[in-house]
C-alpha cells in the first residue's frame, strides 16, 4: 500500500532539533500501519494522534515515502541474539554515521548553562512507553535515585562518568518533561557520550519506573517474596533481572515496556521476533508513524562462514556487523542470484593495526628508544601502507594519522605528513642518527649493550596479518619485530603490570564519542591507555602511584582538561583540540598503519530507503542508529 502525503511540502520548517516545528505539528494529519489501525478499531489502542508526542521526531526518508508491512530477516552469530536489541535501540540522542554530530531523538532539546556545568534536557511532550504509560521525568528520577543511588542496588552510588574529580553530580527534576544534571566541574563531554545511543537510553539514564516499582523493595513490601517465587535470593536480583534490556537473551522479559522502535514478542533459543512499537515517536514527512516494517526476525545464523553463505544466498535481508572484507568476492559474485547488492562502509578506526611502544618499559635501553620521537617516526616511515592496503583490504582502506578522524573540527591536515608515508631510506637514516649503526650477521641492528634490536608486539589474533606485514617491512631497516598473538585479558594483564614491550591494537574512539571515552587519546586513565601506563597511573592517582611523567605529559593532561570544558561544537574546543592532538599527529606515541577499512554492507534488493552513500561502521555510533532502520520498507515489485 502506497501511503498518501498528508502534509504540505516544507521540510525546512519542519525540522527543529530533529523534530517538527511546533506550529506545524499541531495541524499534521497522522497515518499508521494497518495492523495498528485494526487494533484501534477494536478498541485495543488509542488513535495514532494520541499515541504520538506533540512534537514527533521527523525522519526524512532516503528515497520515498514508504509502505507498511513485512518482516526484515536479520541474522546473528551469537547465542545471546543481542542484535535484536542493537538494531532497535533508541535513546535521547543519536550520532550521525561519522559520530561527528549528535541529534535529538527522544529528547527535544538540550542546553548547557552554569559555565558548562549544568546540562538541561527537555523531553518531547507526550512520549509513551510501549505499554502506553507516560514517559516523563519520573523515569529519570527513578533511575537516578532508586537504581544508581540506592545503597542496596548500587552500594557505591553513581560512579565514573558521574563523579569527575571525585564529586558526584546532582540531578534535578524541573517539570514533567525537563530535568538537569549538574557536575562540579565543566563537563560538556557528557553530550559526546550521550550521542552514542546506548549511553542515553534505557538502563543508562532512565527506566520504566511504573513497571519496575512493583519489584523494588522501597515501593512494594512483597518484593522479597516475589523474588523468592522467581527463584532469586533478593529483591535486588529481581529488579536487576527485570530491568535488563536484552544484551543477555535470558534476561529479556517480554512483558517489559520499551521505548525502542520494535519490541520483542517471541524469544526462542535460535530466534527473536520483534514487533513494531505502537507508541514509537517518529514520523516521516507525510505524518506516517514509523517504523514502516511490521516485524524484525533475528535468527541464529551459525558461525561467520555460515553467516556469509546465508547472506550470499539471499536468506537474510541485511548484514554488516559480521561481514568481512575477505568475503567481498563471495558477495560480489552472488549478488544477482541472491537478490542483494553489496555496498562498502568505512570503519571509524584511523588505524586497524597500530604499534603502541611502551614508553614506561622497565628496560632502560629500550625505554630510551621508545621515548625517542625519531625512533617512533622511523618505525612509521618503514611501513609500506600501500602494500598492506592492497594485500589485506583490496585497496579500499586508507592511511590516516594516529589522531581522531578528519571529520572532526579540530583535525589538522598537516598531520597527513611524510611521517605516515613509506620512506625506508629516511627511516634508516633516523636509526643511524640514533647511533644504531652496528648490525649482527642477520642484518639486524644492535642496541648499545650489544643485544639485537628486537620488538615484541602482543596483539589479538585478528592483528596477526597486519603485524606480520610490518615485521617484513622492518627487516629492511634492521629491526626485528616478533608478533605474539594473545587474548585481550593477557594483553591487559601484561600492560598493567608494565611487562609488555609493545601492544599491537587498533585505534578506536576517534570520533566525538572519544571525548567522553578517549581510551588511548587521554593520559589520565591507565585502564584505557596502551603506551604509558606508569605515567597515566601517576596522573590518575595524583602522584600517589605510578611513574612521574615529564612536564610535556603533565602539560598535555592539563590541555585535555581545558579542552574538555567546552562543548564540542564551540570555537574553543576546535582550537584546543587542534593543539592537544598535535602531539599524536607530530610525535607519534602511537604508530598507525591503514584505517577506514572496508566493511561490506549487504542490502536485499527488496529493501527501500536504505542509505548507500557516506556509510561508516563502528561501535561509537552504537552500530545501527545512523542507518535509521525504522524508515526502511519492503518493496517486492
Amino acid at each position: 500500500m502506497r501511503m498518501r502525503r498528508s502534509f504540505v511540502f516544507s521540510i525546512v520548517l519542519l525540522v527543529l532539533l530533529g523534530g517538527l516545528a511546533p506550529g506545524f505539528a499541531q495541524d499534521m494529519m497522522y497515518s499508521e500501519a494497518p495492523m495498528l489501525a485494526e487494533r484501534v478499531a477494536a478498541g485495543e489502542l488509542p488513535p495514532v494522534e494520541d499515541r504520538l508526542p506533540s512534537n514527533p521526531k521527523l525522519i526524512p526518508v532516503v528515497d520515498a515515502i514508504g509502505s507498511y508491512g513485512g518482516t526484515l530477516r536479520f541474522g546473528d552469530i551469537g547465542e545471546r541474539l543481542d542484535e535484536g536489541l542493537r538494531i532497535r535501540h533508541t535513546g535521547l540522542f543519536r550520532y550521525n554515521f561519522t559520530a561527528s554530530q549528535y541529534q535529538a531523538d527522544l529528547a527535544e532539546s538540550w542546553e548547557w548553562t552554569n559555565e558548562n556545568r549544568t546540562l538541561t534536557i527537555k523531553l518531547r511532550e507526550g512520549l509513551k512507553w510501549s505499554d502506553g504509560d507516560d514517559f516523563n521525568t519520573e523515569d529519570f528520577r527513578w533511575h537516578w535515585e532508586d537504581i544508581m543511588s540506592d545503597p542496596d542496588i548500587s552500594p557505591n552510588g553513581p560512579g565514573g562518568f558521574w563523579r569527575p574529580g571525585g564529586e558526584v553530580a546532582t540531578f534535578e527534576v524541573i517539570d514533567d518533561y525537563t530535568f538537569s544534571y549538574t557536575w562540579a566541574i565543566p563537563y560538556p563531554i557528557a553530550m559526546d557520550s550521550f550521542g552514542r545511543t546506548h549511553f542515553s537510553s534505557d538502563n543508562s539514564l532512565y527506566g520504566p519506573s511504573h513497571w519496575l516499582k512493583q519489584y523494588h523493595g522501597k515501593y512494594n513490601e512483597d518484593a522479597q517474596a516475589l523474588a523468592e517465587e522467581a527463584g532469586l535470593e533478593t529483591w535486588v536480583d529481581l529488579v536487576n533481572s527485570k530491568r535488563a534490556q536484552g544484551y543477555n537473551l535470558s534476561a529479556q522479559p517480554l512483558d517489559r515496556p520499551y521505548m525502542d522502535s520494535w519490541v520483542p514478542v517471541i524469544i526462542e533459543s535460535d530466534r527473536v521476533l520483534l514487533e513494531r512499537n505502537p507508541y514509537f515517536h517518529q514520523v516521516d514527512e507525510a505524518g506516517n508513524q514509523l517504523p514502516y516494517m511490521d516485524n524484525i526476525e533475528v535468527s541464529l545464523a551459525g558461525d561467520l562462514d555460515i553467516y556469509a553463505l546465508r547472506l550470499s544466498a539471499g536468506e537474510l535481508d541485511f548484514g554488516v556487523r559480521y561481514t568481512r572484507p575477505t568475503d567481498l568476492r563471495l558477495y560480489r559474485s552472488e549478488e544477482e542470484a541472491g537478490g542483494f547488492t553489496t555496498y562498502i562502509a568505512q570503519s571509524l578506526r584511523p588505524s586497524e593495526f597500530s604499534l603502541f611502544p611502551n614508553q614506561n618499559y622497565p628496560d632502560d635501553v629500550l625505554r630510551e628508544l621508545f621515548q625517542s620521537v625519531d625512533f617512533r617516526v622511523a618505525l612509521s616511515m618503514a611501513i609500506d601502507r600501500d602494500e598492506m592496503n592492497d594485500v589485506l583490504f583490496f585497496g579500499l582502506a586508507a592511511p590516516h594519522p594516529a589522531t581522531p578522524l578528519k571529520t572532526l573540527p579540530w583535525f589538522n591536515d598537516d598531520w597527513f605528513s611524510e611521517k605516515i608515508e613509506y620512506h625506508p631510506d629516511q627511516a634508516n637514516a633516523l636509526l643511524d642518527g640514533l647511533g644504531l649503526t652496528e648490525k649482527d650477521d642477520a642484518g639486524f641492528r644492535l642496541l648499545s649493550d650489544g643485544r639485537r634490536l628486537t620488538i615484541i608486539a602482543h596483539g589479538l589474533v585478528d592483528h596477526q596479518s597486519g603485524c606480520e606485514l610490518m615485521a617484513s617491512d622492518y627487516v629492511d631497516i634492521g629491526v626485528e619485530l616478533i608478533c605474539q598473538g594473545a587474548s585481550p585479558d593477557l594483553i591487559f594483564d601484561l600492560y598493567t603490570s608494565g611487562e609488555v614491550m609493545t601492544v599491537m591494537w587498533h585505534i578506536g574512539r576517534a570520533t566525538l564519542f572519544g571525548r567522553g571515552t578517549p581510551d588511548h587519546f587521554a593520559v589520565n586513565d591507565p585502564a584505557r591507555h596502551f603506551w604509558a601506563h606508569g605515567w597515566t597511573t601517576w596522573i590518575s592517582s595524583g602522584g600517589a602511584a605510578g611513574i612521574e611523567p615529564p612536564q610535556e605529559i603533565k602539560d598535555l593532561n592539563a590541555l585535555w582538561d581545558e579542552f574538555s570544558q567546552y562543548p564540542s561544537d564551540s570555537a574553543e574546543a576546535a582550537e584546543l583540540g587542534a593543539q592537544y592532538f598535535s602531539y599524536w599527529g607530530e610525535k607519534l606515541p602511537i604508530i598507525p598503519s591503514v584505517g577506514l577499512t572496508p566493511q561490506p554492507v549487504i542490502y536485499s534488493n527488496r529493501l527501500r530507503n536504505v542509505p548507500t552513500e557516506g556509510l561508516f561502521w563502528g561501535s561509537d555510533t552504537n552500530f545501527y542508529a545512523p542507518f535509521h532502520v525504522e524508515q526502511w520498507y519492503i518493496d517486492e515489485a
